[in-house]
């Protein structure tokens, strides 16, 4: 049974992602994808299920609350507090210029979007490497793997810290050995002739 809070949980014929949030639910959901289908399920009994085949763009990034344009704003109201006002004005533009510069910072966030056919888009927070798994492993299998090879996959694909998703597309592409020729003895004798 699923009884663990947090992180992956495996079985033969599904695996589950705890601790995971979807936009537009309040607190926290378990995702479940089995072979045909992945399910998002809170607490209180919503549910969302998505068929595999349905799905048409999965997308894992960050996402942050304050736009960059405003921590840009933040900074230049901290550069104006600190260069061309006194006293009350500029500990309020610099307050508010800190909280603009670091709220941008602090609100990033891993995201993963689902969009589908139908034109839905369903937004998924939580931890990065969770997001990843189920972003490569949902990929793997509308590319016609079956789940224990998309679950392989993943697996051989966290080996490689730097770049992961950059080994596992070497790994597909397989270059071949080169191959060595021999010269043909009629063609040496006949050098060797002349």
């Amino acid at each position: 049974m699923d009884t663990k809070p947090e992180g992956l949980s495996v079985s033969e014929t599904e695996e589950i992602f705890r601790s995971l949030s979807l936009g537009g639910v309040k607190g926290k959901v378990r995702a479940t994808l089995s072979q045909y289908q992945l399910s998002f399920e809170s607490r209180n009994g919503h549910a969302l299920d998505l068929k595999l085949d349905g799905i048409q763009r999965v997308h894992q990034h960050h996402t942050t609350l304050i736009p960059g344009w405003l921590g840009i704003v933040g900074l230049i109201l901290i550069w104006i507090a600190w260069r061309g006002i006194s006293e009350a004005p500029q500990a309020l533009l610099g307050a508010a210029g800190l909280v603009l510069s670091s709220a941008h910072i602090i609100t990033r966030r891993p995201t993963l979007t689902i969009d589908t056919f139908v034109g839905d888009c369903h937004t998924v927070f939580g931890n990065d490497s969770s997001l990843m798994c189920l972003c490569i492993m949902v990929q793997k299998m509308q590319n016609g793997e079956t789940l224990e090879e998309a679950r392989k996959g993943w697996e051989n694909m966290i080996h490689d810290s730097d770049y992961p998703r950059t080994t596992l597309l070497q790994e597909a592409l397989l270059i071949p050995e080169p191959i060595k020729l021999e010269p043909s003895p009629v063609l040496d004798s006949f050098l060797n002739s002349m």
